[in-house]
């Protein structure tokens, strides 16, 4: 899933043309498949090749956080409160 989450971030990013990101990451996994593709799930590998080469093309660094301290994770999978 937060790979999945870390192609959408950096396709958005491309897209709308702001060519820089600083991708951080509760999971180390996602800042590992930068480095190894093989990391990646098969169904989402060519998303995450051409998103690997996307970054390429603009200043990016990705970071990895401990859960506890990612406070915007923390607070967007809280239930919702209507």
């Amino acid at each position: 899933m937060e790979i999945f989450c870390a192609i959408v971030a950096i396709e958005t990013t491309y897209e709308k043309q702001w060519y820089s990101l600083w991708l951080e990451c509760d999971l180390a996994l996602v800042i590992e498949a930068l480095q190894n593709n093989n990391l990646v799930p098969w169904k989402l590998r060519i998303k995450w090749a051409n998103c690997v080469h996307i970054t390429k093309s603009f200043p990016f660094k990705a970071t990895h956080i401990f859960r506890g301290r990612n406070c915007v994770v923390q607070t967007l999978s809280l239930p919702l409160r209507v």
